[in-house]
Order: C-alpha cells, then structure tokens, then sequence
C-alpha cells in the first residue's frame, strides 16, 4: 500500500514538473523554430537549398531535422510521463461502472493520440538521410577510380657445361596504374540535381511540421493537466478516494 502510493505521488511530481515548466519549455522551443525554420514556403526553401553545392551535405537542413527529432521526441517523453500520471489516479472499478472518470479516459485520449502521431512523424524524419542519399546515387556525379596491377615473374635456369653447379633464378615484376573516369551526360544533370533539392525541401517541411506539433501537443496535454488538475487527483472528489488508495 506506502509502496503503491509512493509510486503515484512520483508520478505526480514528474507530471507537476512538466506543467511547471511549460511556459520556460514552449518559449524555447519556439525560440528554436523561428531560428531553425525560416523559410515560409518551399519555394523559398527550394530556391535557397538549390544556390548550394548538390554534392555537399545540407547542413542548415540536417540540423533542422536533427532538432526536429530532439523536439519529437521530448514531447513523446512527456506524454508518456503525463499518461502514467492519468493512469495512476483512475480509481478502484465498482459495481455497474467506474463512474467519475470522464476528464481522465478523455485526456489519456488525447494525449495517446498525440503521441502516437508524433512517434510516426518521429519514424518518418529518421528517413531523411537514406533519401537523400539515394537521389545522390541516381544523380551519378562524375567519379574516379584507380586500379593498380603487379606481376612477378621468376625464371629458373639449370648450369650449363663448364659453369658451376646449381641453379640461377631471376625474378621481375611490372606494375601498372590505371585510372578510370566518368562524367555525367550534361542533359540529365539539371534534372537530377533538382531531385535532391526536392528531396532536401520534402524534409524541410516534414521537419518544420513535426516541429510545430511537437510544440502543439506539449502545449494542449500541459494546458489539460494545468486545466484539470484538481479532477484528475481526486476524479470523485475528496471523499471519494483517489488512485492508488482506492484501489486497496
């Protein structure tokens, strides 16, 4: 039973720092975004992605990805820490119905919901990388290769009339260097490079996206805890018991 109650007061106290601290959290976060994000448009993006050199690694964009990611999934924490909360203080099931209960199955609704949502987007941008290099790949930038050849000859000889006996052996080798080059064909280049910057702004805005709803669910399943806080500890009021000590 102290065990059991420890454990949802815990979980309460993770729950209250998330809360707290959401003003401080969401005012970074959009901090960030304005920073990380600032082309309106794909277009725009586009048209700035293209000025670039196709062959070199998008660092602007890798990091918005990357930042992106860090935002997914600090909301997907949170959630999650705001779900076991919401779990925890269900109280004790009774006879024809668990009554009281509506403002905790219908924020574990919304904030499940979220989660799983932020969790695709999550899956989605890890992508970013292998697309771009597979339009690298069907670019075919101008490449070189080198090979290098070596041969070895050894030649055994038997003794002749009048010379000593036993055996002479000469050995030789030769070595060769090649070098292969290839270069595209002019007519397709613009093409395919234009399909890496496509591929660079498809993330641009996968990326700008799952930023904004990380923001967005951190900030409706903080505000419905904030909102609901007293509901949520007490679903039955005072006297009707609360969580753990209810369900013993």
């Amino acid at each position: 039973m102290s065990t059991l109650s420890a454990i949802q007061k815990a979980a309460k106290k993770q729950a209250d720092s998330i809360t707290d601290g959401a003003v401080k959290t969401v005012e970074s976060m959009d901090a960030s975004y304005q920073s990380l994000f600032p082309f309106k448009t794909l277009s725009e993006a586009t048209a700035s992605f293209s000025a670039g050199d196709v062959a070199k690694p998008n660092e602007a964009l890798a990091k918005a990805v990357s930042a992106a990611q860090e935002a997914v999934d600090s909301t997907v924490t949170a959630c999650l820490t705001m779900e076991r909360y919401i779990l925890l203080t269900i109280p004790q099931m009774e006879d024809g119905g668990n009554f009281g209960v509506t403002v905790q199955l219908a924020g574990l609704k919304m904030v499940k919901d979220d989660r799983e949502k932020l969790e695709k987007m999550l899956e989605d941008l890890s992508k970013y990388a292998s697309s771009r290099a597979d339009a690298l790949e069907k670019l075919k930038l101008p490449s070189s290769s080198k090979s290098k050849t070596t041969t070895s000859t050894t030649a055994n000889n038997e003794t002749k009339g009048g010379e000593k006996p036993g055996a002479t052996s000469s050995t030789g080798s030769n070595t060769e260097e090649k070098t292969v080059e290839t270069e595209n064909q002019l007519a397709d280049a613009p093409f395919r490079q234009q399909a890496v910057w496509q591929v660079d702004a498809l993330y641009y805005s996968k990326a700008r996206n799952a930023f904004m709803s990380a923001m967005t669910c951190f900030m409706t399943a903080a505000d419905f805890l904030d909102k609901n806080k007293g509901k949520i500890a007490a679903p039955k009021g005072s006297s009707g018991g609360r969580g753990f000590s209810s369900m013993y």
